[in-house]
This record gives C-alpha cells, structure tokens and sequence, in this order.
C-alpha cells in the first residue's frame, strides 16, 4: 500500500496551525545555517511524528571552484555540517536541487557522481535518502536514469507530463516557476490523479509557492477524497466497493480543514508566539532563501 505525505516548503520551522494540518514539511535550509545545537534544540520541540525533509543550500553546492566542486576545502567543511544538520533535524530525506550550471555532460556528470558519493560517505543515516531535484538542461527521460545510476532518488513533478517512477520511496516536488505563478484547484485535481497512480510503498509531495501551505492542505483534500470508498448505496447492483491501495498521512489529534480563513502571514505561529532561537538565527542575517 502507498502511503502519501503532503506538505509545504517552509524557510522558517512550523507552528501549531501549521501542524494541526499537516504531517510534512520540506525545510529550506538557509547559505549560512544555525549551529547544529540549535536545530537538534528546535527539532526536539516538534511532533515526533512530523516527517521532515530538508533541501541544502547553494552554499553547500557550490564553493570558489564551482558547483560540487568537493575538493574545495570550504566547500568540504560545509558539507560536512549539512551532515550534522541532517542528523539533528532527523530528515526523511535531504534533497540536493541542481539548476543549469550543471550541465550533461561527462564533467558534471563526474562532479554529480562525486558529489554524491560523498554524501554517503558522510553516513546521514539509512533513512535519509538523498533527493536530487534536477533542473536546467536536465530533462526526466535523461535525470531519472542517471539518479538510478547515482543511487540516489530523482524528484518529478506530475504537472509537467512526468512519468511516475517506481523509486523507494518517491519525491515529488511542485514548484512554482517560469509561468507557473499558482496552484489552482484543477492543477491540484491533475496532480492528485496522477499520485494515486504510483507504484512506490512512500510518496513525499512538497509544494513550493507563495501560498503553499493553502495549496498542500487542498492537495490532501483531494488526495483523501480519491482515497475514500464510495457509499454502497452509489454503486450499481453487483458493484464491488473500492478498495483503495493507498493512504494519506495525517494528523492524529485535529480534523483537516484547509478553509479556516487564515492568512498566509499567520499560517505558521500564532501571533503572540515568543520568537525561537532559530527564528532569531534566520533574522539576523541568516534567512537567504534558496530557490534553484
């Protein structure tokens, strides 16, 4: 049986409205990231249950020498605390995007096969997959089978005509770009259609927009409406209920309700909430956003 988990892309840790909806999160980790006591600290003040993900930052990408470079020394340093990051935060996956200084050929592709390989030599742990989220000349028919190559996992996205993989487990990441301001209620329609297709036994779908976390509560919406059986009074005479081989992870204490009203400035803490450590970290300097 597949099991999905939505949620959204966050630059800052999640708060009680945000955790009484959903069970993912995808963090974006800052260029210059907190110390490693601060994230094992904020960690431990979330739901044991909360799947997290983490998708690391240019600064532990690229260094003076170039993208993935790994034998630059700063570059080496920096990989070595996205490690640690990685353990304290207790990741579900760590998700390494790539844009269009990378290209296809046979240099980056040996820079890719490196750069990876020293990410498991890092030991994150065996259940953090590592993520690679491909972009610019990387087309799905040419990144999937190179990621297979690599053992690590290609992230798609089913509003681009990608082919669901059947990788253990399956990373989908909707992301708002080029023309694609939003998400409206039919491309979530489309994108739920297609993930109740796939054949992985974990599905983790991380939305990415300027109204995410609205987006990721309808998406879970749709999902659990594709996941319900129909009432046997709907069925035709000899009709067999559906028996759906799928599930979406949800909260255990609090209802869904993505139609609340709240605004995405507060959809995360509380107003009156004390500012954590963390927070302070991010707004001192270290809140550079990484959009690959």
């Amino acid at each position: 049986m597949t099991k999905l988990h939505v949620g959204a892309h966050l630059d800052r840790p999640p708060g009680p409205k945000y955790l009484s909806q959903l069970c993912f999160a995808e963090f974006g980790l800052p260029n210059v990231m907190p110390k490693v006591a601060t994230l094992r600290k904020w960690r431990a003040g979330l739901p044991e249950e909360l799947k997290l993900s983490a998708v690391a930052p240019r600064s532990t990408r690229y260094g003076a020498m170039g993208p993935l470079q790994i034998e630059d020394d700063a570059l080496s340093e920096r990989i070595a605390h996205l490690r640690d990051a990685a353990k304290a935060l207790k990741l579900c996956a760590l998700v390494i995007p790539t844009g269009p200084e990378v290209s296809t050929g046979q240099r980056d592709r040996d820079r890719l096969s490196r750069y990876f390989e020293r990410l498991r030599e890092e030991r994150l742990g065996e259940d953090t997959p590592l993520v690679w989220s491909a972009g610019g000349l990387w087309e799905p028919e040419m990144a999937q089978p190179f990621a297979k190559k690599l053992g690590v996992i290609c992230s798609f996205d089913p509003l681009s005509g990608q082919r669901t993989p059947s990788c253990q487990p399956a990373y989908v990441r909707l992301r708002t770009i080029g023309g694609r301001t939003r998400f409206t209620e039919g491309m979530l329609w489309e994108a739920a259609s297609a993930l109740v297709q796939c054949i992985s036994d974990t599905v983790y779908v991380a939305i990415e927009s300027p109204r995410s976390f609205k987006e990721a509560c309808l998406l879970h919406r749709l999902i659990v409406e594709f996941a319900e059986p129909p009432e046997r009074s709907e069925l035709d005479d000899g009709a067999c209920l559906f028996s759906p081989r799928f599930e979406v992870a949800e909260n255990s204490e609090d209802e869904l309700d993505c139609e609340d009203g709240f605004d995405d400035e507060d959809e995360f803490d509380d107003e009156d909430e004390d500012e954590t450590e963390f927070e302070a970290e991010l707004r001192h300097g270290n809140s550079a956003r990484t959009i690959d």
